[in-house]
């Protein structure tokens, strides 16, 4: 597992033994959590896997983590969700959401709260 460091003003991840796997080039950098990590970059947030490879760019104003596979993010203050391919599968239209439990999320759409499934259909409006 690689661990976030700092060289100065700059975040990069190195292994346990300290050699430098992924250069410090991001703003901000956490841990990983399941194979992916969240990196900052002029104020945007994106997600890198284990070689340093940018699963999904910093465009983000934020990140949540994942939870059943899926992971919330926002842009532009809508919610949306992705895959671990980075691949956006329930595009960024909620005002709100929490992750996935049981195959459902809760979400905040027009100052109303409902569950969506996977597909972001609503499963209980």
């Amino acid at each position: 597992e690689l661990i976030p460091f700092r060289n100065g003003d700059k975040w990069g991840f190195s292994d346990p033994q300290k050699t430098i796997v992924v250069h410090c080039e991001y703003d901000d950098a956490e841990p990983f959590t399941e194979g992916l990590a969240k990196v900052n970059k002029e104020g945007k947030w994106g997600l890198i896997n284990s070689s340093g490879y940018l699963v999904l760019p910093c465009h983000y104003d934020r990140i949540q983590g994942f939870k059943e596979g899926l992971c919330a993010i926002i842009k532009d203050r809508k919610f949306g969700f992705i895959d671990k391919n980075g691949i956006l599968v329930i595009p960024c239209q909620y005002d709100g959401s929490i992750h996935f439990q049981e195959g459902l999320a809760a979400t905040v759409n027009n100052e109303k709260i409902g569950f969506i499934n996977k597909k972001g259909e609503w499963h209980i409006k």
